[in-house]
């Protein structure tokens, strides 16, 4: 079975990400958060959400498992307004998802790298 979820972030004001997420084999709605590692040039200012662009530190759980990965959020180049995801340990990936930001929250869909 492919993994298949769908994440909500939020920005705080220090430019870090608090955010949920669910998939298909989960048994819970579960958290994720991220710390900001640089921002990633490209977006004009008056591009929504061009606050989310950039590169974070994620951690997440599985289970009682606690996960982490670089997460790095940039402008998808076939759909104005909208973003691609990546979800990185090691320079591999993990998880790619696309977003829009919707009620000033980046909301969107991931699924496991395969």
């Amino acid at each position: 079975m492919k993994l298949i979820g769908t994440f909500s972030f939020r920005l705080t004001t220090n430019g870090n990400l608090c955010g949920e997420y669910f998939n298909n084999g989960s048994t819970n709605i579960d958290v994720e958060s991220a710390r900001r590692k640089s921002e990633i040039f490209g977006a004009s200012a008056t591009t929504a959400g061009a606050g989310f662009i950039g590169e974070y530190v994620s951690v997440w759980t599985e289970g009682n498992k606690v996960e982490s990965a670089t997460l790095k959020i940039e402008m998808n180049p076939r759909c104005s307004g909208a973003f691609s995801l990546s979800w990185r340990k090691k320079e591999t990936p993990v998880f790619l998802g696309e977003g829009m930001v919707s009620g000033g929250e980046l909301v969107g869909y991931y699924t496991a790298y395969e």
